[in-house]
């Protein structure tokens, strides 16, 4: 068996963790040899092996077409700071330009922006492209799409992390998908190329978002949006989170507020991060702790 089907065959087995996942992906054992002992392990009723085989069919059926590709946990373009997360994934697929995962910064904010909010996104979002900065967030309608929007108008780099399978991209505003394509961004996934965009499958996508940057800055969002869950993961995997000042000014960003009022720093522009101003005191950067209620 190549190398590349076991890892397939690992990344569709369920209830095995990311230790053994990397164990077992470096053992001799057969394809047939490997079901057999973690159907005995897992007990006959947690998966079933013809499930797993058909769920592998598929994967390198998906792989088979020349724009569609895949990174693993072996391989030296994976992302060095999501190997430091408690649970990387063991394949990452990708379809368009070959993501450079040096110098990212995540940007994410509200669903439904006001007009204001969304410009400031842009801009925001296109001067850290002109700084080199490569652009993360998610694809979703909003913020995150004027986010990406603004770095490809920079001609700067930008990942858009899916909570989905990327064969999903087939059913997406096919206008919106080549635009974004065409203007050298990348579409991301830990899923299987043909995972349905499932509701419990977005706050793992959120980990991936955060997880790829070292700083996560905030744009204008409500309580109990993705972005704020973006920034939690960001505070549990130790990187930093910022709000953008523009989260302060109207309506609409109350989940913005809470965490500056947990002691988020607030930067203005791209120029604060990059003249490292971000420190206003000697203190740490902030947590959900203090004192403070997660929103």
């Amino acid at each position: 068996m190549k190398h590349i089907e076991r890892l397939i065959l690992l990344h569709c087995m369920p209830c095995i963790s990311h230790a053994d996942r990397i164990s077992l992906a470096e053992s001799k054992e057969s394809r047939s040899q490997l079901l057999a002992r973690l159907s005995r392990q897992q007990g006959v009723r947690a998966w079933s092996c013809s499930q797993v085989l058909a769920s592998c069919a598929s994967f390198s059926e998906w792989l088979r077409y020349p724009v569609n590709h895949v990174l693993s946990w072996f391989d030296e373009e994976y992302p060095a700071l999501l190997r430091e997360i408690p649970d990387p994934p063991l394949l990452l697929t990708y379809v368009g330009q070959e993501p450079g995962f040096s110098d990212c910064i995540t940007i994410v904010g509200a669903r439904q922006p006001s007009m204001a909010s969304a410009r400031q996104a842009f801009t925001f979002a296109s001067g850290c492209a002109r700084s080199g900065l490569a652009v993360v967030s998610s694809f979703a309608r909003g913020i995150d799409r004027e986010v990406l929007c603004g770095s490809q108008v920079a001609r700067g780099r930008s990942i858009a992390v899916l909570g989905s399978g990327l064969d999903c991209l087939r059913m997406m505003n096919r206008r919106s998908v080549c635009k974004f394509l065409l203007g050298g961004g990348t579409f991301l996934s830990e899923c299987h190329p043909r995972a349905k965009p499932l509701y419990w499958r977005f706050p793992l996508r959120d980990r991936i978002i955060s997880a790829l940057s070292p700083l996560t800055v905030v744009m204008k969002t409500p309580h109990g949006s993705g972005a704020i869950t973006v920034a939690r993961c960001a505070l549990d995997q130790g990187r930093d989170v910022v709000v953008h000042s523009s989260a302060l000014e109207g309506e609409g960003g109350e989940g913005s507020c809470h965490l500056v009022d947990c002691g988020a720093p607030v930067i203005f522009s791209p120029d604060d991060l990059m003249q490292g101003s971000l420190y206003p005191t000697a203190s740490p950067w902030y947590t959900f702790g203090n004192g403070c209620t997660e929103p």
